[in-house]
């Protein structure tokens, strides 16, 4: 179990009536979040636009094209050695795919050429990518209701043809989408992609940084689901560039 250090805010209502409610220090692999609630409806106890051809996706998974068994590079402690380099394709569009893995590099798989899914999903940062990382260790750690899910990264869901970040699969069949949204992103859109998931059954969980973490988002996330949640970027940019220059995460 990780150590938690907390660091408790006094709340401070605003005339919309949302607040601060308290911000938790997670020292789990430098994890930083932030909480954001309306009258405690989530308390501490609680949380321990489109490029469909973007050249050199970075990608957290892949498959290998004659068995179609999904890799999560993640789980792969190294994956030059155990991954067969001739057989590893994109899973969306069976493209050619290589990996990247080193000192200087938080291992990921990369599209040789253009992926030509024709799935929306924008070209992912290293920031984007250790942050999936990092919420996944966070939730299947820490919130005991995902005891029996199994973590599904870049998930697809064909009918709407949409890519999750972070799927939490259970054995019943339920599914529950974590979404990290870094990029400016209006309410619209927001509104719009949680109803594409609802239609098919599906919980939506999002988690706001850098632009996309603003008044206005956290008060529609307070006002659709009762909490806003987000992650703190610097933190998640300074990892990144720790890692460029050598260090290890």
């Amino acid at each position: 179990m990780p150590q938690r250090k907390i660091q408790s805010l006094a709340p401070t209502a605003s005339k919309n009536n949302w607040r601060v409610f308290r911000q938790l220090e997670l020292n789990f692999d430098e994890e930083y979040f932030i909480l954001l609630t309306v009258h405690g409806s989530l308390s501490s106890a609680t949380i321990p636009a489109r490029n469909r051809n973007a050249k050199n996706k970075k990608m957290l998974t892949a498959k290998y094209i004659d068995t179609s068994e999904e890799l999560d590079i993640t789980n792969i402690d190294n994956p030059r050695e155990t991954i067969d380099k001739e057989r590893i394709c994109c899973k969306f569009c069976n493209g050619r795919v290589s990996i990247k893995h080193g000192l200087l590099r938080a291992k990921h798989f990369f599209h040789i050429n253009v992926c030509t899914s024709d799935f929306e999903r924008h070209p992912e940062s290293p920031q984007h990518n250790l942050g999936k990382v990092i919420i996944a260790n966070h939730i299947k750690t820490n919130w005991e209701e995902y005891g029996s899910a199994n973590i599904k990264f870049e998930y697809i869901i064909p009918e709407i043809k949409r890519i999750a970040d972070i799927a939490m699969v259970f054995p019943s069949g339920w599914v529950v989408v974590h979404e990290i949204q870094l990029a400016s992103i209006t309410t619209e859109h927001l509104e719009n992609r949680t109803n594409d998931y609802r239609k098919l059954g599906i919980e939506t969980i999002w988690w706001l940084g850098k632009s996309a973490d603003t008044k206005t988002n956290q008060e529609w996330s307070i006002k659709r689901f009762g909490f806003s949640l987000s992650i703190d970027y610097t933190i998640l940019d300074a990892e990144v560039k720790s890692l460029q220059k050598g260090k290890t995460l």
